[in-house]
C-alpha cells in the first residue's frame, strides 16, 4: 500500500493492522516515519468519529480523552 501526504512523495506502508476500538474496527497503516498514529479519514467518516483538538477529545456518541503515554 502506498500513501502520500499532500503533494509529498509516496511512502510504502510496512504493514496494516486492524484494531477493534470502542468506535468499531479501525485500520492503521504501519509507516516507516516517526508519528504517533494517523487515523484514516475513511474510518473517521464511516464510524462518525469527531476529534475536538481544542479539548483533546475524540468521540462519536461517547467522549474519550486522548492520553499521550511517555
Amino acid at each position: 500500500t502506498r500513501i502520500s501526504f499532500g503533494l509529498g512523495k509516496e511512502i510504502v506502508a510496512l504493514g496494516i493492522i486492524k484494531v477493534k476500538t470502542h468506535f468499531g474496527t479501525i485500520t492503521f497503516y504501519i509507516l516507516p516515519i516517526n508519528t504517533l498514529f494517523l487515523l484514516y479519514l475513511k474510518d473517521i467518516d464511516r464510524l462518525g468519529i469527531i476529534f475536538n483538538n481544542t479539548k483533546n477529545k475524540i468521540f462519536n456518541n461517547k467522549y474519550f480523552e486522548i492520553v499521550k503515554r511517555q
